[in-house]
């Protein structure tokens, strides 16, 4: 009788048994690390590599020294420059931040029309590049523009037709 309580409680097979804790956080550690490997690849050749070559660059051309900063720091068209870099990055800053509180705190408030206004509004803001993008192709691609222009220098005939085609 004894045996049969012991059997009772005694452990079941390790297949029945969920996987440690610290088993399934490494495997899915490794699993979110290998979904987000490729990112960071991205970021570190594209983005830390350049800027670490060019602070390399900086302390190191034509020798190793600070002299380029030193320059930077004296040389009075570089500090107007500078000042005007940062004065209008601390204006555009007060401005955005004027600007986006109060815009976003009535769109999180609100639930009418007026937060779908200024949703609508926030959302055409990103528009802009597509638009000037577009406008830009029509200007390319037009009768008068470059691409026309190197069909008749090179003498190739009349241009073909590139916009406002089915083709």
């Amino acid at each position: 009788m004894r045996e049969g309580a012991i059997a009772s409680i005694a452990p079941v097979a390790d297949r029945d048994l969920p996987r440690p804790l610290s088993a399934r956080r490494s495997g899915e550690t490794m699993r979110a690390g290998l979904l987000v490997a490729p990112a960071v690849l991205y970021l570190i050749v594209l983005f830390v590599v350049p800027i670490g070559y060019m602070l390399a660059l900086s302390v190191t051309d034509p020798t190793a020294s600070l002299a380029n900063y030193r320059r930077l720091f004296t040389v009075p068209l570089y500090l107007a420059v500078l000042f005007n870099t940062f004065k209008l990055a601390f204006i555009v800053t007060l401005a955005c931040l004027a600007l986006g509180y109060p815009l976003a705190y009535v769109m999180a408030r609100r639930n009418d029309w007026i937060a779908t206004l200024f949703l609508v509004a926030v959302g055409m803001s990103f528009w802009t590049g597509f638009i000037v993008r577009t406008y830009a192709w029509l200007v390319i691609l037009g009768r008068r523009g470059p691409i026309s222009a190197f069909y008749a220098f090179a003498g190739l005939g009349p241009p073909p037709q590139l916009l406002f085609t089915s083709a």
